[in-house]
């Protein structure tokens, strides 16, 4: 399973979606790829963070790529859908333990309050 994670991320331009909007309905394409994203970047940071590749809990280069893949699917308008599965949020932690947000066209913000 994890090399199949990691190979849609790594590929993730090429790959298609897991739902798509002919055979699943209008908007599932959109739906899917950012259920998608956001299960691809909690999946392999959470691998990463238990250390069993052996790197020290340290983000490998696909968890990286896969989070951005995930920040790309973010609305720049500040609209959600009307059935609100279409936004993506990612929140992460910064350098010195931080909560560490980025949403949409605001970009990052850190700090107690930042969701």
């Amino acid at each position: 399973m994890l090399a199949s994670i990691q190979k849609r991320v790594s590929m993730w331009n090429e790959m298609a979606p897991f739902y798509s909007d002919a055979t699943s309905g209008a908007g599932k394409e959109v739906e899917s790829r950012n259920a998608e994203s956001v299960l691809n970047a909690i999946i392999l940071s959470s691998y990463d963070r238990a250390g069993y590749d052996g790197q020290g809990g340290h983000l490998s280069p696909t968890t990286l790529t896969a989070f951005a893949n995930a920040w790309a699917l973010q609305s720049t308008s500040g609209r959600q859908p009307a059935h609100g599965y279409g936004r993506t949020s990612i929140t992460r932690r910064g350098v010195a333990g931080e909560r560490v947000s980025r949403c949409g066209a605001h970009g990052y913000s850190s700090g107690q309050g930042s969701r």
